[in-house]
């Protein structure tokens, strides 16, 4: 009887020796089918942790654009298509640093960064805490650098010593 993990084989005892060495046959040939059974169990539930990791990869914002693959798989990368169609870079810094960066209001990371964009015109959202957020509206054709300046919600200040007439008379 095969049942999905296992065999179970019943068969009769007699005292003939070629019913033996047909026992011995059946329980070798299901020996090997057990250890068959669960090298293919094994790479099976390899191959589905594989797939689950690389899902939640995807799912958890990463960018398939940005794998590297060998020479040696044969495949086209998505990178080397994505070349081809002559995407311009834009890198955009900002003062303070780590504000998050929001093109087409989709998110790329915190400053600095560099995205590859479509040419034409873009919304660029830069938000810091320590900042007032900045819009913007951008015209890309080319490989570009941008530099925002944000304005900090509480300043910089130094106190400075009030000058009197005093302190200029001699």
């Amino acid at each position: 009887m095969n049942l999905p993990l296992f065999t179970v084989e019943f068969g009769r005892s007699s005292l003939n020796d070629d019913s033996a060495n047909q026992r011995s046959y059946a329980v070798g040939t299901t020996r090997r089918g057990r250890l068959l059974r669960w090298i293919g169990l094994c790479a099976a539930a390899l191959l589905l942790a594989v797939a689950t990791g690389c899902l939640g990869w995807l799912f958890a914002g990463g960018d398939p654009a940005a794998v590297q693959l060998p020479d040696w798989i044969g495949a086209v990368a998505p990178s080397a298509s994505a070349a081809s169609q002559d995407h311009p870079q834009l890198r955009i810094t900002s003062l303070p640093d780590g504000a998050a960066v929001m093109l087409d209001g989709r998110r790329h990371g915190s400053t600095p960064v560099e995205v590859e964009v479509s040419r034409g015109t873009h919304t660029l959202v830069l938000s810091h805490p320590d900042a007032i957020d900045e819009q913007r509206q951008i015209s890309v054709d080319v490989d570009m650098a941008i530099g925002v300046s944000m304005w900090l919600r509480r300043p910089n200040a130094t106190l400075l010593k009030p000058v009197t007439l005093s302190d200029y008379r001699r």
